[in-house]
């Protein structure tokens, strides 16, 4: 491999090393490196303009697709911004599903299941023989870039800064990020009857900001209340049922019917009239979908707890 790489205006080049949580648009450490490379080129080429798209496999709702495609874009730039790059040169695209991979000489080279100007769309990924297969050129789909769009035509780079570093794989680990299949599998919160399923296509998946909340010491008689938030990160419309809690908890929601990509709050008001001593209390939401392979509905819960004056 030569020493260093030639990049034309208008080549599109994968960012290996950009990786984010399911369903997640953050920064992760492991990214630093490759956002680092683009910040010395950009001033090192002070007339550089590039566009920066994220991209994601075809699994999945396609608008929620392109709107996490395109907050993963904006972090990205927003990183680049943080570091005095002027935004006038960075355009942020989510592609979302809507541009696959082509394998170029370089892939073919490392793995060669794949022909160079194969295009992973889903027709040619269902097509591939192994589940291994299908489950690399799902994960080769998802992917950041960036392509020369003003300024010089033509730079140069070190060709061993466009390579995957191994070291990333510990560093996924550390965070939590989902390495060989990412978006396709995500973190289900144990609070959930989703945790330790292996199926999540076709189940909603509440990600709530947090489930779990301290009312502190609350006088007998006084009213406390909070507004749990969550987004809907699955593939199907999540529909809930009915929320179940103690006489003492009453709740308010704002939507039945919450679509991929949707976001819903549930308001929490607890009256401490009836209570003498601290409690934690648990609240269930009952959902309308039902577990993967059973009639089981899924059940989400949340929780607060308080002590008594």
């Amino acid at each position: 491999m030569p020493e260093y790489d030639t990049i034309l205006s208008e080549k599109a080049i994968v960012m290996e090393n950009i990786l984010y949580e399911y369903g997640d648009d953050k920064i992760l450490p492991t990214a630093e490196p490759d956002l680092n490379f683009l910040l010395e080129i950009m001033n090192q080429y002070p007339d550089l303009i590039i566009e920066l798209s994220s991209h994601t496999d075809n699994r999945g709702n396609d608008e929620f697709n392109k709107g996490l495609s395109q907050r993963r874009a904006e972090s990205a730039k927003q990183w680049l911004l943080q570091k005095g790059i002027n935004q006038t040169r960075i355009k942020a695209v989510g592609n979302g599903e809507n541009v696959p991979k082509v394998v170029d000489d370089r892939l073919a080279n490392k793995h060669p299941e794949f022909l160079p100007g194969d295009v992973f769309s889903g027709d040619y990924i269902n097509k591939l023989e192994t589940e291994e297969d299908k489950e690399l050129a799902h994960a080769l789909n998802r992917r950041t870039e960036f392509k020369i769009i003003g300024g010089p035509k033509v730079i140069t780079v070190k060709s061993t800064r466009l390579l995957k570093r191994e070291a990333t794989t510990a560093a996924d680990k550390s965070t939590g990020a989902v390495k060989p299949r990412g978006d396709s599998i995500p973190n289900i919160h144990p609070f959930s009857t989703l945790a330790g399923k292996k199926i999540y296509k076709g189940v909603p998946i509440l990600d709530f900001t947090v489930r779990e909340t301290n009312f502190g010491t609350v006088t007998r008689g006084e009213k406390r209340e909070f507004t749990y938030v969550f987004q809907n990160i699955g593939d199907t419309k999540a529909e809930i049922d009915l929320i179940s809690a103690c006489e003492c908890t009453t709740t308010e929601y704002n939507a039945q019917s919450i679509p991929p990509g949707g976001k819903g709050t549930i308001k929490v008001i607890f009256d401490s009239k009836d209570k003498v001593q601290g409690e934690t209390i648990v609240i269930d939401i009952f959902l309308k979908n039902t577990e993967p392979g059973t009639e089981r509905p899924i059940i989400e819960k949340l929780k607060y707890k308080f002590e008594i004056k």
